[in-house]
């Protein structure tokens, strides 16, 4: 019901009043080719007139858009619509015109990696099957498909194979890309041409239609089924709360598929770093512990349904938060610096401190370094003896450490301990960043100042006094008689008998062996002349009168002659031991004290030398006895000589010269010839 005075105007004194039925104003909207009944009245402010009845009929017109368009069928390749015919049961006419048929058109994008795009349009007829040999671009306009299926109506029937009303009409789409959507309008044509508006499904219900309120939400969606779609990219969770744990994990979600190209998924896979994780299908969080402090690390998910593995998604970057630095490595300790430069002596102890390995996110500012007294300092154990700490900036960012070569001045040491190889010293370090400082590292070997190095120039200098030495020694022996006593020179033993000093012999061998001969005084004094001339002689030509240098050094060695055992004495021994071991019977006296035997063997001695004085007493006088008795001898042998050449000097008168007799025999020769003894 329209009321509005709006619309009413006074015309040459008639009141007239204009209502368009059908257009915006009209609450719905009329159909082509349609009687309508319309009734009229007027109303004033006295009441209102009584109705006036009016029969009209809109006009013919181009076909409604197919209406309930939806896809009932998919595949992997395929895709089946249906929709209701826009025709009026009471004479099958589409808005007062024959229905010759429709055009569908399809356009949709694959998905990644190739995203290409592909476009179909098709002219079917009244029961939506494609006409042979009519065949429409995909760029072909609405308007211009249908003319040419108008073309066409006298070769295809325009009956209608289905006996509803309105009828629904089916089309078969195949050889389309699996897992693509597709955006499908379907536009009805008849006689009079095709409609301003189409029936339009999509993949999302009516999302990317020219005119949404028109479609119709699909039992499923305008889509090829195939794997799963690409998933979104993935999404780090940056909650505060867990500011302290994101240091070494990663906290990550994701979003499920709301549709999974038409089957359901089976696995969800989640790649960091190359490293693949695996969940179940429902699964859409996850989070990854035992990671590198301030790493950049990359992540993208995709997921299976039967048909396989879907695309990847996009490639993300997630980060682990910083923190302080890692312990540095043990120091080193007691060597040479990296460079060589600097080298441990005995005053000297060379300390490296190395860079951390990880600074974690954070420049690294400053190192401190500490150097502790060894536990076999056993007094001192522990004690801190030197800390310092340094910028970072001193090793001019080549990250090789601090180099310290520390003396005496550089360290505390306790009082009483000195800086030498017998102090041992343990070295740590740790590193700081604007978080924080590190760990301590672990400490450094024992470490010491180098031991005192013993220089080979001693030893060759001490040879060589030794050497001089030896010569001076050597040349102080040759100008001295010291190699003469040490090793005097032997004299050739002279192969002669002793007797021959004393004996001449002639052919007279009768008396060499009388006993009366006597020697020459004078011959005896001329042996004694001779000896005492070869004695001179030999002590000028060697410079001593002396024999060796044993006599020299008036030493005189004899040999001890090797004293027989009595035989009596070895049985009596032997007795001994039988009455000890057999009988039982011990000598009394081996029973003394080492007192009493003592005192016994001092009583042995004095008797001995009582003895031995007794003994030389009567052997000195025995002595005595022979030696007078040769005197006695002598005296008489002399008597007779005396004798015996008063009997030669009366024989030969005044022939015999004593001079001559004393001389005549050099050689042992008497003046009767013969031998003459000469002892």
């Amino acid at each position: 019901m329209l009321a509005n005075a709006a619309f009413c105007s006074t015309v040459n004194s008639t009141f007239r009043c204009v209502y368009l039925l059908g257009g915006t104003d009209t609450v719905g909207s009329l159909h082509a080719d349609t009687p309508y009944s319309v009734l009229v009245s007027t109303t004033n402010s006295a009441g209102s007139s009584s109705q006036t009845s009016v029969i009209a009929t809109t006009p013919t017109a181009t076909p409604d858009a197919p209406a309930n368009l939806q896809v009932v069928d998919a595949t992997t390749t395929a895709l089946t619509y249906s929709w209701a015919a826009p025709i009026r049961c009471s004479d099958l006419t589409a808005n007062g015109y024959a229905m010759i048929g429709y055009v569908v058109s399809m356009s949709g994008v694959s998905p990644l990696p190739d995203m290409a795009t592909h476009s179909y349009k098709y002219l079917l007829d009244v029961n939506g099957a494609p006409i042979p040999g009519l065949e429409a671009t995909a760029d072909l306009a609405d308007s211009s498909a249908c003319t040419a299926l108008m073309g066409a109506v006298v070769q295809t029937s325009t009956t209608l194979n289905s006996t509803e009303c309105p009828p629904t009409v089916t089309f078969e789409k195949t050889g389309l890309p699996a897992s693509t959507p597709f955006e499908t309008r379907v536009i009805a044509c008849n006689e009079q041409g095709s409609a301003g508006y189409a029936g339009c499904v999509s993949f999302n219900e009516a999302v990317g239609c020219v005119q949404p309120h028109l479609a119709v939400p699909a039992s499923q969606p305008s889509h090829t089924n195939g794997v799963p779609p690409q998933p979104l990219p993935l999404m780090q969770v940056d909650t505060p709360s867990l500011a302290s744990e994101r240091i070494t994990s990663l906290f990550i979600e994701w979003e499920n598929p709301e549709f999974s190209n038409g089957y359901p998924i089976l696995e969800t896979e989640l790649r960091v770093n190359d490293i693949v994780y695996n969940f179940s299908a429902d699964t859409n969080s996850t989070t990854i512990h035992g990671l590198t402090p301030a790493t950049q690390f990359s992540g993208e998910l995709r997921w299976r349904n039967e048909q396989g593995w879907g695309p990847w998604s996009s490639q993300v970057w997630m980060t682990t938060l910083p923190t302080i630095p890692d312990a540095p490595p043990s120091p080193e300790c007691g060597a040479a610096s990296p460079d060589g430069s600097l080298a441990t002596t005995t005053e000297r102890l060379v300390v490296t401190v190395t860079a951390a390995n990880a600074t974690n996110g954070l420049a690294i500012s400053d190192y401190e370094v500490e150097l502790l007294l060894s536990a076999s300092v056993t007094e001192y154990a522990g004690v801190l003896v030197f800390n310092d700490t340094v910028d970072d900036a001193i090793d001019g960012g080549d990250r090789r450490g601090r180099v310290f070569g520390l003396t005496t001045t550089d360290m505390q040491l306790p009082p009483g301990l000195a800086l030498d190889s017998s102090t041992k010293f343990h070295v740590r370090s740790r590193a700081r960043n604007t978080l924080g400082w590190s760990q301590w590292s672990s400490l450094s070997q024992e470490c010491s100042v180098a031991s005192p190095v013993f220089n080979p120039l001693w030893i060759i200098l001490i040879l060589c006094a030794v050497m001089v030495g030896l010569g001076i020694c050597l040349f102080c022996v040759w100008k001295s008689n010291l190699g003469k006593i040490i090793a005097p020179r032997l004299r050739r033993k002279q192969q002669r008998e002793i007797i021959s000093d004393f004996v001449s012999s002639d052919m007279t061998a009768m008396e060499e062996q009388d006993p009366e001969l006597v020697i020459n005084p004078i011959f005896v004094h001329k042996m004694k002349r001779e000896r005492e001339r070869q004695r001179k002689a030999k002590v000028k030509k060697t410079g001593t009168g002396k024999s060796g240098g044993l006599a020299r050094l008036g030493i005189n060695l004899h040999s001890e002659p090797k004293v027989a055992v009595d035989p009596k004495k070895i049985d009596i021994m032997g007795v001994d031991r039988y009455l000890e071991k057999d009988k039982g019977i011990v000598d009394q006296s081996k029973q003394l004290s080492a007192y009493d035997r003592e005192q016994q063997q001092k009583k042995l001695t004095k008797a001995g030398k009582h003895a031995a004085n007794k003994s030389r007493l009567h052997a000195e006088q025995g002595n005595k006895e022979k030696l007078q008795q040769a005197r006695d001898d002598a005296r008489a042998a002399v008597r007779a000589g005396a004798e015996a050449r008063a009997v030669a000097e009366a024989s030969m008168g005044d022939d015999y010269d004593p001079i001559e007799a004393s001389y005549a025999s050099n050689r042992g020769k008497s003046v009767k010839g013969g031998y003459t003894a000469a002892l």
